[in-house]
């Protein structure tokens, strides 16, 4: 789902113009950014929390040729559930996280620019435990 997409089922949910939604959704996110810049933290009740992290300098290695690379310092934005929300365990129909990241409405664009904290803990492979 894209922001265009988002403002318009906003506007033909609530009967608004396309545009006042899409100006609605853009200032939603210019707050998240603002408050991520000054505080480094949101947290949004029923939804999760946005943190800015910050990651060490680091020594890796180029995966082609072996070679040893230095990795600078990064900030982040990082994404954190706790736990499937009451609202997602009732959009998804079931209480388990594993659920809820295979359901294919709720699944993570590929387009994100950092991928959300709950990414970690999958195996590796892209393979996800079966839901029940």
């Amino acid at each position: 789902m894209t922001k265009k997409d988002l403002a318009g089922a906003i506007a033909a949910e609530m009967g608004i113009p396309k545009l006042l939604a899409l100006k609605i959704v853009q200032r939603v996110f210019d707050g998240i950014v603002d408050a991520l810049t000054k505080e480094g933290r949101i947290e949004l009740r029923n939804f999760g929390v946005f943190e800015v992290k910050h990651r060490k300098p680091r020594q890796a290695r180029n995966p082609r040729s072996g070679e040893a690379v230095q990795v600078p310092e990064k900030i982040v934005v990082r994404f954190a559930t706790f736990g499937p929300t009451a609202v997602m365990e009732s959009f998804c129909g079931v209480g388990t996280r594993w659920a809820c990241e295979n359901h294919a409405s709720v699944r993570p664009s590929s387009t994100w620019a950092v991928a959300p904290a709950w990414t970690a803990s999958r195996p590796l492979g892209g393979s996800a435990r079966p839901v029940k």
